[in-house]
């Protein structure tokens, strides 16, 4: 899995529609992994001490980054280890993933590389203690 993208109640999974609502998606890839979203964000802050839009590692294989609010009516969530590149252009920016796919969309440089520093710290607490 790429992205997951709401845009009002419309879900798109890695370029298709899907019939299910945001939060069932995301709670069944939770479920899936024994995790749950809540505890996954609180985790993240209290431990990592996150504030905002905390990273959420699902497993080896979903870590989400994401801009802005999990109840906001458009979000993008994009799986940071299927990202190969990432090209900034004026108004858009296009993430390459590695099975050659790529997603457009208007998040700016500076919101996607404070996304990618702490999916980093995520990512170094996890290779640290060996989750």
């Amino acid at each position: 899995m790429n992205y997951i993208k709401r845009i009002d109640k419309k879900i798109i999974i890695d370029g298709s529609e899907n019939n299910t609502t945001f939060y069932k998606c995301l709670k069944h890839l939770c479920i899936a992994h024994f995790k749950s979203i809540d505890d996954l964000k609180i985790s993240i802050k209290n431990v990592l001490n996150i504030k905002s839009e905390p990273p959420l590692y699902i497993s080896k294989e979903i870590l989400f980054i994401y801009s802005g609010s999990l109840h906001s009516k458009d979000i993008i969530l994009i799986n940071y280890f299927n990202v190969e590149d990432i090209l900034f252009l004026d108004y858009q920016t296009i993430i390459i993933f590695k099975d050659k796919s790529s997603l457009t969309t208007s998040i700016s440089k500076f919101r996607i590389t404070r996304m990618l520093k702490k999916a980093k710290i995520v990512l170094d607490y996890v290779a640290k203690n060996n989750i």
